[in-house]
């Protein structure tokens, strides 16, 4: 989900394990080098090696260089030639701050602490710019070799320096040193393996999000190294126009979640953060805006702005949300939520006008997750042009690709359904299901389309199914008898043409037809196959969009939703039937 057009795209997972306060942000030195201008790693080390007076043409010298550069060795090969603690103080002062911006720190503070009191960050940086935003108790801060024991508290709650922190007057080390060259990193991780023993408590617990890292950066090569065989829940906010390292982060398991910077201002990083903050710091504010957007006609909304509204129904309290709001949300989200509209065949909107505008289904529905899906399978076919790829499937997206059995559908059981999903069930269309096992997200949706029925809109989109679930119907049939007051009488005729359709669906006929002739080629012509057979050979409603538009278009002067026709079965001739059941045929049918 974006939080403005051209921003971050924020996996839904990710948003709602930050609801539930099972998130805890790993900060590296992108971080402090955003606002405060601080170095990053490779930075630092030139600092230093330039501090300590490094003489040119050394092996240092040669080996900073080079296009890449082990930084961790480099600091390794200083702690050789150098005391160690002239190099702590050499890093201590190149840490110190030259700016008072604290924007970044504080923006991590607010969504970190946001919604609670108890807040979770890991820092591998080693300056102290998280506590000068104020926000931080002296109790809360926890500095290696210090760290909090998680078997004791139960959950982590504060800001924990894992590397080490420079101390107060920025001349050296706090307490226990720096965690800079490889040797010490690989104490950490590997030989003492005190870090990774922390953080596989850690990842056990919680949702890990890296902040200002390069997926090649020392401390995370270390980190996932240490952790590869762990399973683990982890994202990576990274440049998207950074192929190598999206690369990498993806091949060490990590979800990367990609920002456009092509100025590299980072400008989408840190108003996304912002703006998720707000929404963990006052999510009624927020679940009254997206309201707000859906009491408007989706197809004036932009997909990421629909996006929202869909991840706001994903989870159970969110379809309450929309389902109880006054005014009622536009009916033609339903044409959002059901992917066999948003995908379906471009058309006009007259089809006696040939000059009538032309209307693709999927621009004026599609969500932020079609659009990926369109230009993955665009990928994959080899096509560039949207036109083409369509062309190439009839027109029509998802006839040969089922684009739209891989895109969001909200009639489909998700994973933060309170509901045991079996290995299956998720790819199950509960809306057409014939089951009374339903999640309570989307029998809330079956309640609200029921109590929408007197809406045109409702029954254009439900009359293109030839089969539903049960209780919807059920709850359908229920409004229609007790809501006349609210009807249209031509809609209500309608409604009752469509549930008489349901019964004789061609579907239904075919699978009828089917049993028949199989008991009739047995001899089986008992008086139950003569009833059957009768059911059969009536005269059906079938519903019918054929000269209707490919979207809910109604005027005064065509306001119906479908057409209909009168079907005649055609599978069974008279004089092919036993002799024995004509005569009983025949008066059933006259009957």
């Amino acid at each position: 989900m974006r939080f403005y057009e051209n921003g971050i795209d924020i996996p839904d997972e990710l948003l709602y394990a930050h609801d539930e306060g099972k998130v805890v942000f790993i900060c590296g030195s992108g971080v402090s080098k955003a606002k405060a201008k601080l170095p990053d790693f490779k930075k630092l080390c030139t600092d230093v090696v330039n501090r300590l007076g490094e003489p040119q043409g050394t092996l240092i010298r040669k080996r900073l260089k080079r296009k890449e550069v082990a930084f961790d060795r480099i600091f390794g090969m200083l702690e050789r030639d150098y005391p160690l603690p002239i190099v702590e103080e050499f890093v201590a002062k190149s840490l110190k701050p030259k700016t008072d911006d604290l924007s970044a720190h504080r923006t991590i503070m607010k969504l970190a602490k946001a919604g609670t009191k108890d807040f979770r960050i890991i820092t591998t940086n080693f300056d102290t710019l998280f506590e000068k935003t104020e926000m931080i108790d002296n109790n809360e801060v926890y500095v290696y070799p210090h760290l909090p024991n998680l078997d004791r508290s139960g959950e982590l709650n504060g800001l924990v320096y894992l590397h080490g922190r420079v101390n107060d007057d920025y001349s050296g080390s706090d307490d226990g040193g720096f965690i800079l060259t490889s040797s010490s990193f690989g104490r950490a991780y590997l030989a003492d393996g005190w870090a990774k023993d922390f953080l596989t408590k850690v990842i056990s617990e919680y949702t890990i999000v890296f902040i200002g890292y390069q997926a090649d950066d020392p401390p995370v090569y270390y980190l996932l190294e240490a952790l590869h065989d762990t399973k683990r829940d982890m994202y990576a906010f990274c440049d998207g126009n950074e192929y190598d390292s999206i690369a990498e982060w993806d091949a060490r398991g990590v979800t990367p979640v990609k920002f456009e910077n092509s100025d590299f201002s980072f400008y989408h990083l840190w108003k996304t953060l912002s703006l998720w903050a707000e929404r963990a710091s006052n999510k009624r504010e927020w679940i009254n805006g997206v309201m707000k957007l859906a009491e408007k006609d989706p197809k004036g909304l932009n997909p990421w702005q629909r996006t929202q509204v869909v991840h706001l129904v994903s989870k159970c309290v969110g379809m309450r949300e929309f389902c109880e709001h006054s005014p009622s949300p536009h009916p033609e989200w339903l044409c959002v939520f059901d992917p066999r509209i948003r995908y379906g065949q471009p058309g006009r909107l007259d089809l006696f006008d040939h000059e009538s505008e032309v209307v693709d289904p999927f621009k004026k529905y599609c969500l932020d997750s079609d659009e990926k899906l369109l230009n993955v399978q665009k990928i994959d076919t080899g096509s560039d042009d949207e036109e083409d790829f369509k062309a190439q499937s009839n027109n029509n997206p998802f006839s040969t690709n089922k684009l739209h059995e891989m895109a969001f559908n909200c009639f489909k059981a998700n994973e933060f359904d309170e509901f045991s999903l079996t290995e299956n069930d998720d790819e199950y269309n509960i809306l057409t299901l014939n089951s009374t096992i339903i999640p309570q997200r989307i029998k809330t949706l079956f309640h609200w389309i029921s109590n929408q029925i007197h809406k045109p809109q409702v029954l254009w989109w439900l009359s293109h199914y030839d089969t539903i679930n049960p209780e919807l119907k059920s709850y359908i049939k229920t409004s229609i008898n007790f809501r006349n007051d609210k009807f249209e009488k031509y809609l209500k005729v309608q409604w009752l043409y469509w549930l008489d359709s349901l019964r004789h669906s061609e579907k239904k006929k075919a699978e009828a037809s089917y049993e028949l002739s199989r008991r009739i080629q047995r001899g089986e012509c008992s008086a139950i196959t003569v009833k059957e057979l009768n059911e059969y050979l009536e005269p059906y409603l079938k519903i019918n969009h054929v000269f209707k538009s490919i979207i809910p278009v109604f005027t005064e002067k065509s306001p119906n939703v479908f057409d209909i026709s009168f079907e005649y079965p055609t599978k069974f001739s008279i004089r092919d039937l036993p002799d024995e059941i004509i005569e009983h045929v025949l008066i059933g049918l006259h009957y």
